[in-house]
């Protein structure tokens, strides 16, 4: 495009419009961006101080705690990080590919009324 045709442009009221629209669009997406960075801060630094609770507790050394941490606390605290991290109880399955013995069984069978048919 020549500058005049974007001197043009730029004169023309709907374009002007359209323009201010999308200038509002932007800012409103930035200021949401700014909202979004700040509501993930909040979390990382919650995230940070569950961390490190839920170690003061697996490891029995809760600050501000007189005594022991109940065992059983402990136990399930750490069976909980480790399933939230993906490692939960090991499920045990077995499958079965039963195509080959359903063909063997039709052959078996096909065989059987071939020499049926003799």
């Amino acid at each position: 495009m020549s500058p005049g045709s974007i001197t043009r442009l730029l004169k023309d009221p709907i374009f002007a419009t359209e323009l201010k629209e999308m200038e509002k669009r932007a800012n409103e997406m930035l200021y949401n961006s700014d909202d979004r960075l700040g509501a993930l801060e909040t979390i990382k630094i919650a995230a940070d101080e569950s961390a490190r609770l839920c170690r003061a507790v697996v490891g029995n050394k809760v600050p501000g705690v007189d005594g022991e941490v109940a065992l059983d606390l402990r136990v399930k605290t750490a069976w909980d990080i480790l399933d939230r991290a993906g490692h939960g109880k090991v499920q045990k399955t077995a499958t079965l590919d039963l195509t080959a013995l359903i063909l063997e069984a039709a052959k078996q069978r096909d065989d059987g009324n071939n020499l049926l048919n003799k």
